[in-house]
């Protein structure tokens, strides 16, 4: 189950199903189902560009869904965005150059793909290792990118570590807090 919204709407993931509300109402407007996903574990979302980015646990991929349309337009990882497959991804985050954070829960990382066609960017933490240094994560959660100040940061809250790592969304080491 996750969470997300934009100027509008507030959206809620959970099985194959994303509820929109409406900001102004909080009344349901609508419940898109990804009927082509019948056994997805939607989880975290973000939204960036119309769509919907949201995680998805059962086929370790996240999947674009146009809000508009209400139409799963693309899910990647795929063999076309040369991104290795996800192992659980959880939190997602979009900064405001359009880049996509995802946070590989069970291969301890952090990706930062491009929002529009899933490709790679760059990845944070070593894929399928732990650790404890900065930089390095055991079993990433969270993300959020804040706004302000000189430049956007992105937030990474991990369990295994029980602490949170602070990065330019260049993907740059600021700060360790724990």
């Amino acid at each position: 189950m996750g969470i997300g919204g934009n100027a509008a709407s507030v959206f809620v993931s959970s099985g194959n199903q994303i509820a929109a509300f409406s900001k102004a109402t909080w009344q349901m407007e609508t419940v898109i189902t990804l009927s082509q996903l019948p056994h997805a574990a939607l989880g975290n979302l973000a939204t960036h560009d119309n769509c919907i980015l949201v995680t998805d646990r059962m086929h370790n991929q996240v999947h674009r869904v146009r809000i508009d349309t209400q139409q799963l337009v693309a899910s990647f990882p795929t063999q076309r965005t040369g991104l290795q497959q996800f192992a659980y991804p959880r939190g997602v985050a979009v900064d405001s150059r359009g880049r996509l954070f995802v946070s590989d829960f069970a291969g301890h990382s952090v990706r930062a793909v491009a929002a529009d066609d899933g490709s790679l960017l760059w990845t944070l933490g070593t894929p399928g290792e732990s650790g404890s240094e900065d930089g390095r994560f055991n079993v990433p959660l969270g993300l959020a990118v804040v706004t302000g100040g000189p430049r956007e940061q992105l937030i990474v809250s991990y369990y295994g570590n029980s602490r949170l790592q602070v990065f330019s969304c260049e993907s740059l080491f600021y700060q360790l807090i724990s």
